[in-house]
């Protein structure tokens, strides 16, 4: 993986990618690969376990980081 794919403090993150449909689904973006699985276990049951269903690393340009960068920092604020 190439550094542009990672955070600006080397983070890296993942998300559910379909292999049938080819695109990411449910809008998970996790710091690893364990948490992903769980947030996609979370999301559709053990539906999960089928072999479509891949955990794949996504860039720090990826809507999907954005959208969590967001919401971190709207929960920072409120809180």
């Amino acid at each position: 993986m190439s550094k542009k794919s990672r955070g600006p403090n080397g983070e890296r993150y993942f998300s559910a990618f379909n292999t049938m449909s080819k695109n990411y689904h449910f809008g998970i973006c996790e710091l690893s690969p364990y948490k992903a699985k769980k947030a996609l276990f979370k999301e559709i049951g053990k539906d999960a376990y089928n072999s479509r269903w891949e955990i794949r690393q996504i860039a720090y340009q990826h809507p999907y980081v954005k959208h969590a960068y967001r919401v971190k920092k709207l929960n920072e604020v409120t809180e």
